[in-house]
């Protein structure tokens, strides 16, 4: 870990980061959080995955070594592993190993448009830790995600004047449908999963109720867009369909965005010209991250599945033409990451043991019939490999079955509850 403590980037964030979720759905197995239905801000979920490493005495069980950066991993004769280190103070560290696990999030190197990158005043959100430095300033905040939004409604309560500058439109979702009903019930259900595009992996039974009932299915997403607009007051909806924007854009936001616009602190503009931009005196870049493999040799780098769309692995873990490696979290998106990343340790831990192995032919057929599948719908962007969102229960199912695990809440009368890692203590 090249920083001085555990936690990735809830260690330090943006102004303002928190959850998007209720706590309960950001849970470690068998570790409960004290208040489930809170929201929790930043500093509470680094105080709780501080809370976890001590109950499981992690830095007793694991070899941890805290500042210290990985700058080349290079495969041995066999399958070994040799790994190369820059530390703090500036030594170079080299160790062996016969496996080696990528576990670094999502989020790795802050992307900046290339159209801004020569300007002194642009910082990248996950830089914008104090919002007290747009006091007074004219603010334009690039980007249509959650940390966009959340930048822009921070920057607002200091900035003479905020502008929110996004390609397109996402549909905000709110955290209570019709200011009751919890999202969790409709989307974190086999309900609310049925109710998706149909995943490419069904039975022809599910298949066959997945066409008849599509009318349907549309009709319910109709409803929810002209739901979700009135909540938000929205005068324009976006261009994709709610279902399919979830996947790409979509977030789960308060209203306080919604009220800066409509008082005026925030001025919100659909545009991909920047230029606007330049003549302010802050500019604050919500606009995601990019990948690098670079720390791989060329031979490793040659038989990764890279394509301009994401790496795209054998169940969102394992590439098939590279024997002992794997990633656990790095290369999946879902709306409950940490019980997915649990269930993927999970997971590699009986592929390392030879409980679900199949061949690299074998794993190349399932990568190719989930990228078509894949590409079929979903917008082209370079993290498609890796999304899996609102499916999850359908990837969660598929990782249960290959460790010969039930799956849960299978029963008809379960599929409205949602699902959270508290379920899965008991399998």
């Amino acid at each position: 870990e090249k920083s001085d403590a555990l936690g990735g980037v809830w260690r330090e964030n943006y102004c303002g980061y928190a959850l998007q979720v209720p706590a309960e759905l950001y849970e470690f197995v068998d570790f409960p959080c004290e208040d489930p239905k809170r929201f929790s801000d930043g500093d509470e979920v680094r105080r709780y995955i501080d809370e976890y490493v001590r109950s499981t005495e992690l830095f007793l069980k694991a070899t941890i070594h805290l500042e210290e950066e990985v700058t080349r991993v290079r495969q041995g004769p066999v399958t070994e592993w040799i790994v190369i280190t820059s530390g703090k103070d500036g030594s170079v560290k080299e160790y062996a190993f016969d496996y080696c696990v990528v576990a670094t999030g999502m989020y790795h190197l802050p992307h900046v448009p290339a159209s801004l990158r020569d300007l002194d005043h642009v910082v990248h959100s996950s830089r914008f830790v104090d919002a007290s430095v747009a006091s007074g300033k004219r603010v334009s905040v690039v980007g249509g995600g959650k940390s966009a939004i959340d930048c822009a409604v921070a920057a607002a309560a200091h900035a003479e004047r905020t502008t929110l500058i996004t390609r397109e439109l996402h549909w905000p979702v709110p955290r209570f449908i019709l200011g009751c009903i919890p999202f969790k019930w409709g989307t974190y259900s086999r309900l609310g999963h049925f109710l998706l595009p149909k995943h490419w992996c069904v039975t022809e039974r599910e298949a066959w109720w997945h066409d008849r009932l599509r009318p349907m299915k549309r009709c319910v997403w109709s409803l929810l867009e002209r739901v979700f607009a009135i909540q938000f007051g929205m005068d324009r909806t976006p261009v994709s369909p709610l279902d399919v924007d979830l996947f790409n854009g979509g977030q789960i936001l308060t209203y306080e965005f919604r009220d800066a616009v409509a008082s005026g602190k925030i001025r919100h503009v659909i545009s991909s010209d920047l230029a606007q931009a330049r003549t302010d005196d802050l500019i604050v870049c919500g606009t995601g991250f990019t990948k690098s493999y670079d720390i791989f040799e060329a031979d490793v780098l040659a038989r990764l599945d890279r394509q301009t769309d994401g790496l795209w692995l054998y169940k969102n873990i394992v590439p098939a033409k590279v024997n002992g490696l794997a990633f656990v979290g790095s290369e999946v998106s879902t709306f409950n990451n940490i019980l997915t990343q649990h269930l993927q340790a999970q997971w590699l831990k009986h592929h390392i043991r030879g409980d679900n192995l199949c061949s690299a032919e074998q794993m190349e057929e399932y990568v190719q019939t989930e990228r078509r599948w894949k590409r079929s719908w979903m917008a082209d962007t370079p993290s498609r490999a890796s999304l899996v969102q609102l499916h999850m229960i359908k990837y969660h199912d598929t990782l249960q079955t290959d460790m010969g695990r039930p799956c849960v809440k299978t029963a008809w009368w379960q599929w409205i509850l949602p699902h959270d890692a508290r379920d899965y203590t008991r399998v």
